[in-house]
């Protein structure tokens, strides 16, 4: 396996993410839901008195099959955006939808000028994973940590972000039809730092094969320290219906990126996947695809050494075979995955099962990776007994490492979580409370030479946490809902992973005129204490930021198939500018505000 060159200063950021499992957020941003195959379908179709679709069964529309989820929902283990939840916000991208998510510790540099990273309880870069209907989306470069920013909301119909061994995994659907005519869909926004973001999405039959095509061009001047960015996305695929039941699909993605500092990465995908439904509700599948990319220096190069300023290119190759089903009881998933590439292990094979016997239910994943020097293994299970009255038993464990450390193959992470709770859950009434004991050696940092934390010891601290989601009254037909969150721990050397953090927040929809108009208003703010970082200057140190406080606000709008949004966001801390990173500021404030509008034929 080719090993990477040396890592840079502005090499992409980490990621974090934080707390074990609990109610989902009551804003547009993560809604609870089923994660079976009907139930996905369901919450793809947008609602008829919107888009007067035809008759029921009047027609068949043919599409690429869904793969099965599995159901984490009930032990709270998941949370899923739909379609109409994804369209009632206005985020830029995947680093956006997970900003405010109590389960995510954002790492940003900058906002959109920079790259956007998650960190889960100081467990490091490879805490946050996501897949694309299958297809792992490796980070390639440098630094061997996901940006965010590169993941595009424009083809996807449906995030799901979901407990995985060592941190989480989102899971990305790709759009597909419910109805056999074309369908379009435009966006379009503008905000502070001059940032504008079009989208445009299509999806029709050419010659009876099923096919999409999306394009996101979001651009901003960024801050006078940072400078600005542009980021150009191409996205297509088509789908064949074959003998035997099956189908493929080919799959093009293309990212093209400019940065007036740090990295900018372009980065092209291939993507080709084989599905059948079998017998008994499995469905088996077969993904191949290659990953190139290449990096480029940004226009403020005097952050990096005068040796480091080249392009450099990565590829990596990927095959993995795959098959699960999705039941009302049991749920189970096996994936066979072989790389061959830069950063990236020969083989990563995984299992996961889903059980739901009377009051009690058991989620367990494991997961065995090989690399050229050492394999590694991971696991996690949940388990929820549920008692009379709402009330519930909660706990879960999870033990393992995992081999990728800032770009570089080395085993040094490794972790080791056990937590035990309680909870109540009747309708909309959802209360949790866990405590446990967490290990993580070392801390690992965000790629860059100088916060690759060799030097910090980790260790093992005691956690709380507690959260909730009360439905407080009716107001003009519509439902006002609340909640929060409170998450502390011991106090360590854990880089990115803040000691107190809380937030409360609320959320009030109101469906008016017969489901032709609607208002969604939501609400959300916080606390997050000091974390430690590294400093650049001092080379090997670290540096504890002052706490922060944030807050953001969401109007939407829909007029029958027009959604009309308006963002706002603040934060507040001691410092002249509030910060992630020193040297990366973000601003006090930035609003955001545009327009979607979906077609048919």
């Amino acid at each position: 396996m080719r090993k990477f060159g040396r890592r840079w200063l502005g090499a992409n950021l980490a990621a974090l993410s934080l707390a074990s499992a609990g109610p989902v957020s009551l804003t547009a941003r993560g809604q609870e839901a089923e994660a079976d195959s009907a139930a996905a379908q369901e919450r793809e179709t947008p609602p008829d008195s919107v888009l007067e679709a035809p008759a029921a069964d009047s027609v068949q529309v043919r599409t690429f099959p869904l793969f099965p989820q599995l159901n984490l929902s009930s032990q709270g283990l998941m949370r899923l955006w739909g379609h109409e939840a994804l369209l009632a916000t206005g985020a830029f991208d995947l680093g956006d939808i997970l900003e405010f998510n109590r389960w995510m510790t954002p790492v940003r540099a900058g906002f959109v000028e920079g790259p956007k990273v998650f960190d889960f309880a100081g467990s490091g870069s490879v805490s946050l994973r996501y897949t694309n209907d299958g297809y792992d989306f490796v980070p390639l470069g440098s630094s061997g940590t996901l940006d965010t920013h590169l993941i595009t909301l424009a083809e996807l119909s449906e995030l799901t972000l979901r407990r995985d061994p060592g941190g989480f995994e989102v899971v990305g659907q790709n759009y597909r039809r419910t109805r056999p005519e074309a369908y379009s869909r435009v966006e379009g926004g503008a905000g502070d730092r001059g940032t504008n973001l079009i989208r445009a999405v299509f999806a029709a039959d050419v010659f009876s094969a099923p096919m999409g095509f999306a394009f996101d061009r979001l651009e901003s001047r960024g801050s006078n320290e940072l400078g600005g960015m542009i980021r150009n996305t191409i996205w297509a695929n088509v789908a064949v219906q074959l003998p035997a039941d099956s189908w493929g699909q080919l799959e093009y993605r293309r990212i093209s990126l400019e940065r007036d500092s740090l990295l900018a990465p372009d980065r092209t995908d291939l993507i080709l996947r084989l599905r059948r439904p079998f017998f008994g509700g499995w469905t088996g599948d077969v993904i191949a695809g290659r990953a190139v990319v290449t990096e480029k220096p940004g226009g403020l190069s005097e952050l990096l050494p005068d040796s480091l300023i080249e392009e450099k290119k990565f590829s990596a190759n990927q095959v993995a075979v795959r098959a699960a089903r999705s039941g009302a009881v049991w749920s189970a998933m096996v994936s066979l995955r072989a790389f061959d590439g830069d950063g990236v292990p020969n083989l990563l094979n995984e299992a996961a099962v889903d059980l739901e016997v009377g009051p009690a239910s058991l989620f367990a994943k494991g997961r065995w990776e090989d690399w050229d020097d050492f394999t590694l293994f991971s696991g996690y299970a949940a388990s929820r007994i549920t008692l009379p009255l709402g009330f519930q038993i909660l706990a879960e464990a999870e033990d393992g490492g995992r081999g990728l450390i800032g770009g570089t193959p080395v085993p040094l992470e490794y972790f080791t979580r056990v937590s035990v709770g309680a909870g109540f859950s009747r309708g909309a009434w959802q209360l949790r409370a866990t405590g446990g004991r967490w290990r993580v050696q070392p801390s690992p940092g965000l790629g860059a030479p100088f916060d690759s934390a060799a030097f910090l010891p980790g260790g093992t601290v005691t956690v709380y946490e507690a959260s909730g989601t009360v439905p407080l009254f009716k107001l003009f037909k519509g439902q006002i809902t609340a909640g929060g969150f409170y998450q502390t721990h011991e106090e360590g050397l854990f880089l990115y992973w803040p000691d107190d953090q809380w937030y409360v927040e609320g959320r009030y929809d109101n469906p008016l005129v017969g489901g032709q108009l609607e208002f969604y208003l939501s609400a959300i703010g916080g606390f997050r204490s000091g974390m430690f970082v590294p400093d650049a200057e001092l080379g090997p140190s670290l540096l504890r930021t002052s706490s922060m406080n944030w807050f953001r606000a969401e109007i939407v709008i829909r007029i029958l198939s027009a959604y009309i949004f308006y963002n706002y966001e603040s934060f507040d801390t001691p410092e002249a500018a509030p910060f992630d990173l020193p040297g990366f500021p973000l601003p006090r404030s930035r609003t955001h505000f545009g327009l979607k509008w979906e077609f048919w034929n």
